[in-house]
């Protein structure tokens, strides 16, 4: 980066951009302006459990995290692969790396943010050695909700239980699928949906939903089973077959176990009645 201009970093993985993210990011946008300063992001495009062979579940793919945290006024987002050499760093060369990179004026972090080696560095070390730089430093308490910090962990948990309603209140968004639509044979305006990343899926059962495309809109009814989607449009006939669709989760209407099949009619005409007359 030009040495010339001087960033506002805030450091994080961003897996969803929930609103305990939302408060940090807007922390270090608002610093950015106020000093006239660049609003930037360092982050991982993996995440660092995936190094030591566990699986993570993620909210959202690179693409739209970039998207959420630039919406916020991220001017720039600096989205590497976390690697063996970075988890090997200790904190001091992680400040230095960072320094190198971004050269920030100010670093800000979540109040549970770790970096370095075995995770040694905390946010009193960050600050420690960031101010030995010469940079400041800004430590943001959690966000609350039911007297609890939102996490992506709590919100992967609703999600993996079909909770998507309490899920969009952390979120501060709908928790969304992105895929190509395929229409299902004989059957107008219902369509399967191939996905396109590997965005953690909700729990198997039908829901009501917005369907999105480039040049539509729809409410939609949606059932999620056995690793597939499938949506069936509301209102007059549309044809998205081979488009590229958000399915935009709102609410489970009930689960779909080996014992409950779909009953597709019945979910539909539930759809309808959620989203009145018109449907």
């Amino acid at each position: 980066m030009d040495n010339a201009k001087k960033t506002v970093v805030a450091l994080g993985m961003f897996d969803g951009v929930h609103i305990g993210h939302k408060k940090l990011i807007d922390t270090a946008v608002l610093i950015a302006k106020a000093r006239g300063l660049v609003p930037a992001v360092y982050t991982f495009s993996n995440h660092p459990q995936e190094l030591l062979g566990h699986s993570v579940n993620r909210l959202c793919s690179n693409e739209d995290r970039v998207k959420y945290m630039t919406a916020l006024g991220i001017k720039l987002v600096d989205m590497v692969e976390f690697t063996k050499q970075i988890r090997s760093l200790p904190p001091k060369e992680f400040i230095d790396m960072l320094a190198e990179r971004l050269n920030p004026a100010v670093i800000v972090a979540g109040y549970n943010y770790t970096f370095g080696m075995k995770k040694a560095g905390d946010t009193a070390m960050l600050e420690k050695l960031a101010t030995a730089r010469n940079i400041d430093a800004a430590v943001i308490p959690p966000v609350l909700a039911n007297k609890k910090p939102v996490s992506s962990t709590r919100i992967r948990e609703l999600i993996e239980r079909g909770d998507v309603q309490q899920a969009q209140l952390l979120l501060g968004r709908t928790h969304n699928i992105t895929g190509t639509a395929q229409a299902v044979p004989g059957n107008a305006n219902r369509f399967s949906v191939k996905r396109s990343s590997s965005v953690l899926l909700p729990a198997d059962g039908a829901y009501i939903c917005f369907a999105d495309t480039e040049d539509s809109f729809r409410p939609a009814a949606v059932w999620v089973e056995k690793g597939n989607i499938e949506l069936s449009l509301l209102g007059e006939a549309c044809d998205i077959d081979g488009k590229t669709v958000t399915v935009r989760f709102t609410r489970l209407l009930h689960p779909i176990k080996d014992n409950n099949p779909p009953s597709w009619d019945k979910d539909i005409n539930t759809a309808k009645i959620y989203f009145g007359e018109g449907y």
